[in-house]
C-alpha cells in the first residue's frame, strides 16, 4: 500500500526531517498560487517550520478545524447531532478534546 499524496501538517515540520536536517519534502514549486492565502498565514508559517534551510518546503493549509467524535454508546443521542450537544450536562464525563488545537 502507498500514498499519491501526502500532506504534512506544518507544526510537526520537525519529524520530517532526515539525520541531516534536511526536509523529506521537495521546495514548493514556484508555480503554486499562494495568492489565495492569508498573507499573515504564509508570513507566519516560516516560523512555524514552514521554511527550512532557507526554502518554503510546507505550506499553511487548514486553520480553524477540528474533528470531532463522540462514542453513541456513551452518549446516546436520538436524531441530529449538534456541536453545543457536547456542552449538555448528558454529555459531561463523555466528552473530549484535543489539549492544543
Amino acid at each position: 500500500m502507498g500514498f499519491d499524496i501526502v500532506f504534512p501538517s506544518i507544526t510537526n515540520s520537525a519529524g520530517y526531517l532526515d539525520d541531516n536536517g534536511d526536509s523529506y519534502f521537495p521546495p514548493v514549486p514556484a508555480d503554486v498560487n499562494t495568492g489565495n492565502v492569508i498573507a499573515s498565514f504564509l508570513r507566519d508559517s516560516a516560523s512555524l517550520g514552514g521554511v527550512i534551510k532557507g526554502e518554503q518546503v510546507l505550506q499553511p493549509f487548514d486553520w480553524g478545524t477540528e474533528c470531532v467524535t463522540y462514542n453513541k454508546e456513551k452518549m446516546p443521542v436520538d436524531g441530529q447531532v449538534f456541536y453545543g450537544d457536547l456542552w449538555a450536562d448528558a454529555a459531561k464525563g463523555k466528552a473530549a478534546f484535543r489539549q492544543n488545537p
